[in-house]
């Protein structure tokens, strides 16, 4: 509502030849961001032009504030990437560390299977 009362003001300001942007009062500069607004919704302009000029620059700042947002999107999307690749090499490293222990076990236990094999041959050898 109180947009309303200050498009009537930029009408009303607009038919005496002034301006919305060029007004000198105290009370335009306590009133400057609702100024702003009120000259973009506004149906004409200095120039005379229709709604277009200003349904223009909601558009480019839609547009503007849609790329800061995706661009974000992007960033969050390429942490989560990140996260994710830490998280499959951290995974494979485990898997490669446990196939080592594994292997050495084996090893391991092979050497031990081989000693024995060797004591026994030698005991067999003594009892004959």
């Amino acid at each position: 509502m109180g947009n309303n009362k200050n498009n009537k003001n930029n009408n009303n300001n607009s038919n005496n030849g002034q301006s919305g942007s060029n007004k000198g009062s105290s009370k335009s500069k306590s009133n400057s961001k609702s100024n702003s607004n009120s000259k973009s919704n506004s149906t004409t302009n200095s120039n005379g032009n229709q709604i277009g000029d200003s349904l223009d620059l909601i558009a480019a700042r839609l547009g503007y504030i849609g790329t800061i947002i995706s661009t974000i999107g992007d960033g969050v999307q390429t942490i989560a990437a990140g996260i994710a690749l830490r998280q499959l090499e951290e995974q494979n490293l485990a898997e490669t560390r446990a196939e080592v222990d594994q292997f050495r076990q084996t090893e391991n236990i092979q050497q031990q299977v081989d000693f024995y094999i060797n004591e026994l041959i030698q005991i067999r050898k003594m009892i004959k």
